[in-house]
Formats: structure tokens, sequence, C-alpha cells
């Protein structure tokens, strides 16, 4: 996972590396739209 620049800086707290037990909102929503992209859309 990438890190942002104000994260390494300190100015931001870094989002949660692992999401062991359940997922966050964010990371469900790019879920689906990976779905939706790669299995939905025609060539």
């Amino acid at each position: 996972m990438a890190v942002k620049f104000s994260e390494r800086l300190g100015i931001i707290e870094p989002r949660k590396v692992f999401q062991k037990d359940e997922i966050d909102l964010e990371l469900k929503n790019s879920l689906w739209n990976v779905f939706f992209i790669f299995f939905t859309q025609p060539e």
C-alpha cells in the first residue's frame, strides 16, 4: 500500500493497513468499483 506524502510527514494519520475482521466503507466501495469495471463493462 502506498503511503501518502502527508502521512509520511505525520500531518495526517495513516489509514489502517490491515483490515482483518471487517472492511471499511472506502475499501468496500473500491472493491465494488473494480468488480463493476472488470466484469460488467463491455470491451
